[in-house]
Formats: C-alpha cells, structure tokens, sequence
C-alpha cells in the first residue's frame, strides 16, 4: 500500500510540475507554424504564460501539495520555470537566429520574465511557510489549554 500511495504522490508530482513546461513546449509549434503574425502572438504569449500563469499555477498548486518540504517545492518551482525560460529563450533565439549572440533588449525582457516569475513563486511561498507556522502555533496553544 505504501509504495502504490508513495509512486502516486511522484506521478502527481511529476505531472504538476511539468504542465508548464509541457505548455511551452506546445508553443513551439506555433512559433515555426509560418505566419509571422502567429510567431509574434506566440512569442507574447509565452513571456505572458512564463512570468504570470505559470508562476501563479505553481504557488496555487504547491499550497495544495501535503507530504513534501517547503524546499522541495521551491526547488521543483523554480526548477520547472527555469526551464520554461529556457524553451522560451531557445524558441525565440531559433527564430531569429541569434541564440548565441542576444541583443540587450532581448537579454532585459528574458531576465525580466524570470524574476517576475521567481517573485511570484516566492511569494506563494513565504505565505505558505506563514500560514503553516501560524496552523503549528495555534495548535501549540490549543494543547496547551
């Protein structure tokens, strides 16, 4: 029973954490589909998707996450927007075919988008870890009475 509970709770992780990634990688397509106009609408939406939706999924899908520590969960966060970042920095750097060479627009708006996203997740939790010390300290007092 343990070891069914145990490969559930990694399989629940595994797809929690990718979706966003999974998304991005979706994109892709759309990037290279051949209508400039669709490549532009792409490119908005995974700087949109990768510094507010995706950020924001996670926080709100970590507060429902029992059983795995705090650092666990920042550590899988932020894991999984750093590679959102990337799809998205490679996706566009093939499209313009300046991977290696970035201008410093294009450098500002990729750094920008990361620590967005970071500040967002960070936020979720430290509100995590508050509301979790206040639950722990409440229940310290109740037994205590």
């Amino acid at each position: 029973m343990f070891n069914k509970l145990q490969s559930m709770k990694h399989y629940y992780l595994l797809r929690h954490y990718s979706l966003p990634v999974i998304i991005n990688i979706i994109a892709i397509y759309f990037w290279y589909s051949g209508n400039l106009h669709d490549s532009a609408g792409t490119a908005i939406f995974s700087l949109v998707f990768n510094a507010f939706f995706a950020p924001i999924y996670l926080a709100v899908c970590n507060s429902n996450i029992d059983g795995i520590s705090l650092s666990r969960k920042a550590g899988y966060s932020f894991l999984s927007i750093s590679a959102c970042a990337l799809i998205h920095y490679i996706s566009w750097g093939i499209a313009t075919g300046n991977v290696l060479s970035p201008d410093f627009k294009t450098e500002a708006i990729m750094h920008g988008e990361f620590l967005v996203a970071c500040a967002i997740i960070s936020i979720g939790l430290i509100a995590q870890a508050v509301s979790k010390s206040r639950r722990k300290r409440e229940e310290d007092n109740n037994r205590e009475m």
